[in-house]
């Protein structure tokens, strides 16, 4: 396990490209992982602390393209994949909210392609 462990998310991997890029985008990027937020005493109050994996590139949710793009437009090339969550650690007493969730795949809409993959959650070590 990963219990007591400060890890970084990974990041998500790209697409994969189409048979020809001349009316086609490269694969999406992947998007960044989560970073690490240590705490250290008590924390109160109402904010949050946030450790999360950014989104893959991708196409506008339920939008699919109807024209040639080399810069957006991946309902033929791969969408990008999400960003894995980071570790918020606490040494003391927490009332913030916390979110170290994976960030979302990008999206492809068209059933040739599909989305990219979500990131993985990170990890809340006491």
């Amino acid at each position: 396990g990963v219990a007591g462990r400060w890890l970084f998310g990974s990041g998500g991997g790209s697409g994969g490209a189409d048979n020809t890029l001349a009316d086609n985008p490269p694969g999406g990027f992947g998007g960044a992982g989560g970073g690490i937020a240590v705490l250290i005493g008590d924390v109160s109050g109402a904010g949050a602390v946030l450790a999360e994996g950014a989104s893959g590139e991708g196409d506008p949710m339920g939008v699919s393209c109807t024209g040639a793009s080399t810069t957006s437009c991946w309902d033929y090339s791969g969408p990008g994949g999400g960003g894995a969550g980071g570790t918020v650690a606490t040494s003391g007493a927490f009332g913030a909210t916390v979110s170290v969730a994976g960030g979302p795949g990008g999206f492809g809409y068209d059933p040739a392609t599909d989305d990219g993959g979500a990131g993985s959650v990170g990890v809340v070590n006491p």
